[in-house]
């Protein structure tokens, strides 16, 4: 099992290895390895996958989000596929 790594987007700075990075020099970097979350949505609102995200609209949510304590970026992982019944 993995426990992704998550960052409240209210930190200014977060650590790469031995070095001491801004947090959106980070994100931006590593846009296809996070997921940007509102932590007051649930059921899959207010998520914006990196990866699937245009570099532009994730630079825009990058400056809204960072210094908010509404917002965490999380590590993506993928997701398992998962065989539901229909009730059609």
């Amino acid at each position: 099992s993995i426990l992704p790594i998550c960052i409240p987007l209210s930190q200014k700075t977060v650590m790469h290895g031995e070095r001491e990075l801004p947090i959106r020099e980070y994100l931006e970097r590593r846009q296809h390895d996070f997921v940007i979350k509102s932590s007051y949505s649930a059921q899959g609102r207010d998520v914006h996958v990196g990866r699937y995200t245009g570099r532009e609209e994730w630079r825009d949510l990058l400056r809204a989000a960072i210094g908010s304590d509404k917002w965490t970026a999380q590590q993506y992982c993928e997701s398992l596929e998962f065989l539901a019944y229909d009730k059609v």
